[in-house]
């Protein structure tokens, strides 16, 4: 039924109003905001207090009056905050029960576990020690072309350091020769030889390589004596050869103060041409190697967010002095898109269309699982290292393992109604949690510092525009796109429910 201003009109619950030049509304529950002026603000607002109030209460004499107020009225109806009819409330169920799996997307490959660092934050820290090189190279090429056929576009080679495999320059090019790779080193072997021999794949190739801090010292408690230079002219040498690089740092109690100046280091650098592509900062988690070490310990999320703030404003001065070009914050970057973008999200996309595979051959749900033998999925291999076609589809779409998996969600169960962002921004990862199942807020170590962020997110989104804000007349000055994040082209999931959910995003920056 087509809506009409005259009334009557009903708006939605909600969470903020912020009053200012430009005024936030969020719905929580619809997952939608948008930014008014000090008129609509009062507008919709005399709408929740009076339900039912007629649309013709808002028009005021002459023909210039009713036409403002008819076409802010049909605009806020179209940005979903207002309507003819109540407000129903959303009945969110269980993710597994909204969402049913269609296509892979990504899949990571644990090439090995043997390293040439005892990173003392490493959460595979145990496995690195025992220095297991891997599956057979043919068997891995097996399991990566059915991870194709079932969809896969992103691969990501992890480890231990893919690159000590003898066969990782032919493992690599069988996955560049069907999508997207991006490998994640320490950098230390990427040498002229190594970065040559990737060149030719650099539209499908991302570098990503590991530094903890601007220099020596800060780096070395975490990564070991000279890992550092090593490092750093990684980085510079794939540059010099025209390969995309970005840089990967988990902020910790050694680093927190300074991390900021390996941000802008990075965004002032430049080699034949090319500049690193983005700094991603990984919440790190008293697990593994961290939880021996207290001064590595992971960080409060007060830290966290000063530690953000500080590397958004060194790639803002950056730019502004030394004409850096574009280096991303991918936090930051993810959250403008989160906070953009609909719909509704719940966790990841992990063991929907995320999987990976061990060193030895066990079927994982993400790369955030890779440590915690509780969320494998099932044997990949057999007893002689050799891989049955169709085992990764029959564990991906019959296990139970992986139901279980499916099960973690952000709905809070019974219906109930929701007082915070989680569906903005997704719940970030459900591995942090020490029950997955449990309730997000009270659950995972870092959700105020998702709520915090979302709602800088989105208030700079919504305040982006400011010139022209007439006050008599009543405009939607911002609003929440319903479309999809674009994840490397392709969308996350199916949505078989009535209320339309999608995967959140840990890492599609890349």
């Amino acid at each position: 039924m087509a809506f009409e201003p005259t009334g009557p009109l009903h708006a939605p619950r909600v969470l903020i109003d912020e009053e200012g030049p430009v005024s936030v509304l969020i719905d929580p529950e619809r997952v939608r905001w948008i930014g008014t002026n000090r008129t609509g603000r009062r507008w919709l607002a005399d709408v929740r207090a009076k339900p039912g109030l007629a649309g013709t209460s808002f028009f005021s004499d002459g023909d210039s009056g009713e036409r403002a107020a008819r076409r802010f009225l049909k605009d806020a109806h179209r940005r979903g905050f207002l309507s003819n009819e109540p407000f129903a409330p959303i009945q969110r169920r269980n993710r597994r029960e909204s969402l049913e799996p269609s296509k892979l997307h990504e899949f990571w490959v644990v090439t090995n576990d043997h390293c040439n660092l005892r990173c003392r934050h490493c959460y595979t820290i145990d496995r690195v020690v025992e220095g297991r090189t891997g599956l057979p190279g043919e068997t891995l090429m097996n399991i990566i072309g059915e991870a194709h056929a079932l969809g896969t576009e992103v691969f990501y080679f992890t480890g231990g350091e893919p690159t000590l495999r003898d066969d990782f320059l032919e493992l690599a090019r069988f996955v560049l020769e069907r999508g997207k790779l991006i490998l994640f080193t320490n950098g230390l072997t990427f040498d002229d030889r190594l970065a040559a021999a990737l060149a030719p794949h650099r539209d499908r190739l991302v570098v990503q390589v590991s530094i903890e801090g601007p220099d020596e010292e800060i780096n070395r408690p975490v990564r070991g004596k000279g890992a550092f230079a090593r490092a750093l002219a990684g980085v510079r040498t794939a540059l010099r050869h025209g390969l995309r690089v970005g840089v990967s740092t988990t902020p910790n109690g050694v680093s927190k103060d300074r991390l900021h100046e390996l941000t802008a280091s990075l965004a002032a650098m430049e080699e034949n041409g090319h500049r690193p592509d983005y700094h991603h900062l990984i919440l790190l988690l008293d697990r593994g190697g961290a939880e021996r070490h207290d001064d590595i310990r992971a960080l409060h999320e007060q830290d966290l967010d000063g530690v953000l703030e500080r590397s958004i404003a060194a790639i803002k001065g950056a730019k502004n002095v030394l004409r850096g070009g574009g280096l991303a914050l991918t936090n930051e970057k993810i959250f403008k898109a989160l906070a953009t973008h609909g719909p509704a999200k719940d966790y990841c996309g992990s063991g929907y269309t995320i999987l990976g595979v061990s060193a030895d051959g066990q079927l994982l749900p993400c790369a955030a699982a890779m440590d915690d033998d509780r969320f494998f999925l099932g044997d990949l291999v057999n007893e002689d290292l050799t891989y049955t076609p169709g085992r990764l589809e029959e564990l991906w779409r019959e296990s139970d393992a992986v139901e279980r998996l499916r099960s973690f969600s952000l709905a809070p169960g019974d219906g109930v109604p929701v007082d915070d962002l989680r569906y903005f921004h997704g719940g970030g990862c459900w591995k942090n949690m020490a029950e997955p199942g449990a309730d997000f807020a009270t659950g995972h170590p870092f959700a105020a510092f998702y709520e915090r962020r979302m709602l800088v997110a989105i208030r700079d989104a919504a305040t982006k525009e400011t010139d022209d804000l007439c006050e008599d007349a009543p405009r939607v000055v911002s609003f929440m796109h319903a479309a999809r994040i674009a994840c490397a082209g392709a969308r996350k999931t199916t949505p078989i429910g009535n209320a339309d959910v999608d995967q959140g995003y840990c890492i599609c920056f890349a």
